[in-house]
């Protein structure tokens, strides 16, 4: 190889690895971001969903009311795994066979954003499903949950 074609051959080549590195320092920066993202996603469904859940979750008790609150946490080996929390109505204790209303958080890392959700039955055994929203982390208010908890109570109690 004369000196011409080594040159422009360890040029080719010194871009490329500086192109990798920058690929490498991107990807190695989103996955912090989404691990990061994770790691304050736990805290907030620890901190503000969850005790919003429990605390209507015995309000509802006191009524007779059953609920059940289920948690499933991100895979630590996913960084793009979801975490989640549900909290379940069963009124009068009934478990309904079309499934019972519910209202879930869940925690996206690749989107980096909460989504809430809504599911309740209706009286012919139907279900309707809806997406409350998509929230940023600090939009995930207990005032955010409480009003979401008293939606589903609307649409679970009222009459029809």
């Amino acid at each position: 190889m004369n000196e011409s074609t080594r040159g422009v051959l360890e040029g080719l080549l010194d871009d490329y690895d500086a192109r990798r590195n920058r690929e490498v320092s991107a990807r190695s920066a989103e996955q912090a971001a989404q691990a990061q993202f994770l790691t304050d996603a736990m805290t907030v469904l620890d901190t503000v969903v969850a005790p919003c859940f429990e605390k209507f979750s015995a309000a509802l008790k006191s009524h007779n009311h059953a609920c059940t609150i289920e948690r499933k946490s991100h895979d630590e080996t996913d960084q793009s795994s979801e975490s989640q929390i549900q909290l379940n109505v069963f009124p009068d204790g009934t478990t309904l066979p079309q499934g019972n209303a519910s209202l879930s958080y869940i925690a996206s890392a690749h989107r980096r954003k909460f989504s809430a959700h809504r599911s309740v039955t209706t009286r012919n055994a139907g279900s309707i499903p809806a997406t409350l929203g998509v929230y940023d982390l600090a939009q995930v208010t207990p005032a955010l949950v409480n009003q979401h908890l008293l939606e589903l109570a609307q649409a679970v109690f009222s009459p029809g």
